[in-house]
């Protein structure tokens, strides 16, 4: 099918310039196979080559005509049906003026691509937070989803810099826009249907302090371990299928010791607070939201520090394990369901699986103006790696924060954050696991881990810092107490070239 038949057959389904993008990109991954041949030979110029791409000019000011069209329509005030007209008579009119070159479907196919382009452009200058929630391809959406890329962010400036080097990403279309994101439905993992959200935290800009907090190249961490004591049972229902269950004393007292530690961490001035994995049941969940709502209603110079809080996960009626995110103020910016399942399979009859019922149902990303995108990992998500490793890869987020329940804090993160930051460069990762999952006859120190970005010549690499404990934290947990540890983070270009964006991290204790 020429792509003006295709254009034509989905017409009515084009919404808006995203939809026109999701529609371009799947013809294009439809009829080239080898897309780093296709740019190599349609797309690029070398200056000594035998031949080249003729149509190249003609195809460069067709771009500048989809971004001229688009600027007039937000300039005018004309409706986007008559833009998407306007687009396909200038399509057709420079299908018909191509000259022949190549392989004929290759050829003309530079069309479609060159339409993205001037997309791309256009959207160069735009505030992603003015473009609406993510993906933004609502009407057309058959093989792919789009997203708006921030360009600004808290790397940005070392990004910038002119020893910094750029990343090796594989030579496809994706990896040439600088303003979207796309990802291709047939990439998402088995059982997972519904794509991953951007959700954007606002920020009015008659909000001095958090302005000032995202323009100042600093954040304040705070992982809360929550407790060394037995909370927790872990049931094996059927063959070797295990859910979650609290117990009595936890139910019982697990709420207010939740809003002790909360208030611990907002009173230190923590910018982003993270609970871990299992403990927050939904009563301590629905408590944080509360007491974040009362303390911004009737004090909000307490909190006027803090940015958002990754309220742990808690394991749900219907058998699943659930983060809840909420902003400063109390409200529920998004959840995320954990998508790969704990399983130990090593020791003969003590098997174990997590029985997740809708795996990868929601997953949300949180875009802050200044900060950049924060993405999170539900322990095995990133242990086992592969729909954690995909959403970095093509987000390629500031900061990765983990809540977990891990009796290893190495081997199930140490090389999977290294491998993360070593492939995007941008990525800062924060453990934050439970006390009570590395419990035992022996002291275990090591309770998390922060992974942030390093030079090394003309690479990339981690830095790690370990999150530790004192001796006698298991002792005062069992005093119904607690710890908070601060991770102060410097992105500045200094810090960057000293490798110490971690500056430091501090335990304080909660009785």
């Amino acid at each position: 099918m020429e792509f003006l038949e295709y254009l034509v057959k989905y017409y009515e389904k084009i919404d808006n310039i995203f939809d026109l993008t999701s529609l371009c990109y799947d013809f294009l991954t439809d009829v080239i196979k080898r897309q780093e041949i296709f740019i190599g030979k349609y797309i690029e110029k070398n200056e000594g080559a035998e031949t080249s791409n003729q149509n190249l000019p003609m195809l460069e000011k067709f771009s500048e005509e989809i971004v001229y069209i688009l600027k007039q329509q937000e300039e005018e005030g004309i409706e986007f049906e008559k833009c998407l007209e306007q687009i396909r008579r200038n399509t057709e009119k420079k299908g018909k003026n191509l000259q022949v070159y190549g392989n004929p479907i290759h050829n003309r196919a530079t069309i479609p691509y060159f339409i993205i382009i001037g997309i791309d452009r256009y959207l160069q200058d735009k505030d992603v937070k003015d473009l609406g929630q993510n993906p933004l391809n609502r009407g057309y959406n058959l093989k792919s989803y789009i997203y708006a890329n921030r360009k600004n962010h808290i790397f940005s400036e070392i990004l910038e810099s002119s020893v910094s080097p750029s990343l090796i990403r594989k030579l496809n279309i994706r990896n040439q826009l600088r303003s979207i994101i796309i990802l291709e439905k047939k990439d998402l993992p088995p059982g997972v249907d519904i794509p991953p959200k951007i959700v954007h935290l606002f920020l009015s800009r008659f909000d001095k302090n958090r302005i000032k907090i995202v323009e100042g190249q600093r954040l304040r961490i705070a992982v809360i371990p929550y407790g060394s004591d037995k909370m927790l049972d872990f049931p094996v229902t059927e063959g070797a299928l295990f859910t979650v269950k609290y117990k009595e004393d936890h139910q019982k007292q697990g709420v207010e010791r939740a809003n002790k530690l909360l208030e611990k961490a907002i009173d230190e001035k923590a910018n982003i607070i993270i609970f871990p994995e299992f403990v927050c049941f939904e009563a301590i969940q629905k408590s944080i939201a509360e007491k974040l709502r009362d303390i911004y209603e009737e004090n909000p110079d307490r909190s006027k520090a803090l940015l958002f809080v990754i309220a742990g996960t808690r394991w749900s009626d219907n058998n699943n394990n659930i983060c809840e995110i909420y902003s400063y103020d109390g409200n529920l910016i998004g959840s995320q369901y954990k998508y790969s399942s704990f399983s130990d399979l090593k020791n003969k009859g003590k098997e174990m699986v997590e029985n997740l019922s809708d795996p990868g149902k929601e997953i949300t990303i949180l875009d802050i103006e200044g900060i950049g995108r924060v993405m999170l990992g539900i322990c095995r998500d990133v242990s086992e790696g592969r729909y954690t490793n995909y959403l970095a890869e093509n987000f390629c987020p500031q900061l990765l924060l983990v809540p977990a329940w891990s009796s290893s804090v190495d081997k199930g993160f140490r090389t999977q954050f290294l491998k993360i930051v070593s492939d995007n460069h941008v990525t800062s990762s924060i453990l934050c696991n439970c006390c009570e999952a590395i419990t035992g006859r022996k002291f275990k120190e090591k309770i998390g881990l922060v992974v942030t970005p390093i030079q090394n010549g003309s690479t990339f690499s981690g830095k790690v810092k370990e999150i530790k404990r004192e001796k006698d934290c298991d002792q005062s947990c069992k005093k119904g107490g607690g710890c908070v540890f601060l991770i102060d983070l410097n992105f500045s270009k200094e810090n960057f070239n000293n490798q110490s964006i971690v500056e430091h991290i501090v335990q304080k204790k909660v009785m």
